[in-house]
C-alpha cells in the first residue's frame, strides 16, 4: 500500500490527531483486506509546502512527517519515505516531474525493505482462472 497524503491535515487543529487516525486507517485495511504482510509505504509531504502561499497551515508539515515517521515504530511492515531535498512545481504545493520520478525510487527501495521475501503473488492468468473457478462453484 503506498500512502502519500496530509496536506490537509497540516492545521493547528487537526496536525495533532493525525497519527491516531493514520493507524486506525492502517489498522482497518489490513484487519478488513486481509493485508496483514503487505508492506504499508508512507511517503513525506515536501519541505516546499514552507513556501507554498495558499495556506498558512501547510508551514506546519513537518508535524505531519514526524506522524508519518512515528508511525513506522509502532506498526509491522510499515516505512517512511522521506521528500526531502524534492522540488516543487511552481505552485509550491505539488512535486514536480523530476522529483515524482525520484520519490518513486525512493519508495522502491523503502518497500524492498519491508517486502516479504517469501510472499508469491499471483499472474493477472492466475487470478482470473481463479476468480473464474470461484464463479463457476457458487
Amino acid at each position: 500500500v503506498l500512502w502519500h497524503q496530509g496536506e490537509s491535515d497540516c492545521s493547528p487543529e487537526l496536525y495533532p490527531v493525525y497519527k491516531d487516525k493514520l493507524l486506525k486507517i492502517i489498522d482497518a485495511l489490513r484487519e478488513r483486506l486481509g493485508l496483514y504482510d503487505v508492506p504499508f509505504i508512507m511517503g513525506g509531504l515536501g519541505d516546499f509546502l514552507a513556501d507554498c502561499d495558499r495556506s498558512e497551515n501547510f508551514k506546519n508539515y513537518p508535524y505531519v512527517n514526524e506522524a508519518l515517521l512515528s508511525v513506522t515504530s509502532e506498526r509491522e511492515r510499515v516505512g517512511f519515505v522521506p521528500a526531502t531535498g524534492l522540488g516543487a512545481n511552481p505552485d509550491n504545493l505539488h512535486f514536480s516531474a523530476a522529483a515524482l520520478r525520484e520519490f518513486g525510487v525512493r519508495y522502491y527501495e523503502e518497500f524492498l525493505k519491508h517486502e516479504d521475501k517469501n510472499k508469491i503473488f499471483l499472474e493477472k492468468s492466475d487470478v482470473d482462472h481463479a476468480i473464474v473457478n470461484s464463479i463457476e462453484n457458487l
